[in-house]
């Protein structure tokens, strides 16, 4: 019984800290797609037009940036 209950402890402390990892990822991957989103915001519609990029689109390149950006770190 004490050891179900210890491996049961573990199992439920692994599962913490990779749903901690996990909330922790989306956090960083948020505030860096919210940053790039803001600053592209602040540009004018023909510099957005010459990086091929409109108001609507900024939001989606923005998460582009940061997940091609995630996978060529990985």
């Amino acid at each position: 019984m004490a050891s179900t209950m210890k491996a049961l402890s573990a199992s439920n402390d692994n599962l913490t800290v990779k749903s901690s990892k996990s909330f922790f990822k989306k956090l960083d991957r948020w505030i860096k797609v919210g940053g790039i989103s803001r600053s592209l915001h602040q540009l004018d519609d023909r510099t957005l037009d010459d990086i091929g990029v409109t108001r609507g689109d900024i939001r989606a390149f923005a998460e582009k940036i940061v997940d091609n950006d995630n996978q060529n770190a990985a």
